[in-house]
């Protein structure tokens, strides 16, 4: 595609749309012969428009008889409401739901799971069998308890 200003390319159109006075034309045929640039560009405009003159002439599609207002109709029950947009609704509130029970499940899974939220059991602290500190922690907690008292 040849490159143009704008006032040349402004200049081609009016030129094919015929707008130009008789000085004007006469003008602008004198730089097509000049510039070999300015006349392909009027060549490859000249040559869009016969694509879309084509494009022009085609007749239309036939629409069935009455589709327009029934796509009319149903678009007017849309904006009234009075579609199956509740069963939408309902959907999306029941999937919310979904996803907030599914959220909490996890939360349970992973704090039980994990042991974080285990209570213990026999008195002892709960940690790992290779945790050394907590074992002489809990060995000198059971030292420090008075005889008589249990945990």
């Amino acid at each position: 595609m040849t490159k143009l200003s704008e006032p040349d390319r402004v200049a081609v159109a009016r030129y094919l749309d015929g707008e130009t006075k008789a000085e004007a034309r006469t003008a602008f045929e004198a730089r097509l012969h000049a510039e070999p640039a300015l006349a392909e560009a009027l060549a490859e405009a000249n040559a869009l428009r016969g694509i879309f003159a084509c494009a022009r002439t085609e007749p239309a599609p036939v629409l069935r008889p009455g589709l327009g207002d029934r796509v009319l109709q149903r678009l007017q029950r849309v904006d009234g409401g009075t579609t199956d947009l509740g069963i939408e609704r309902r959907v999306v509130r029941l999937a919310r739901i979904c996803v907030v029970a599914a959220a909490v499940i996890f939360a349970f899974a992973v704090l039980f799971g994990s042991g974080a939220a285990r209570l213990p059991d026999s008195g002892h602290l709960q940690a790992d069998a290779s945790s050394e500190l907590i074992k002489v922690l809990d060995a000198k907690m059971k030292a420090a308890q008075p005889p008589g008292v249990r945990r």
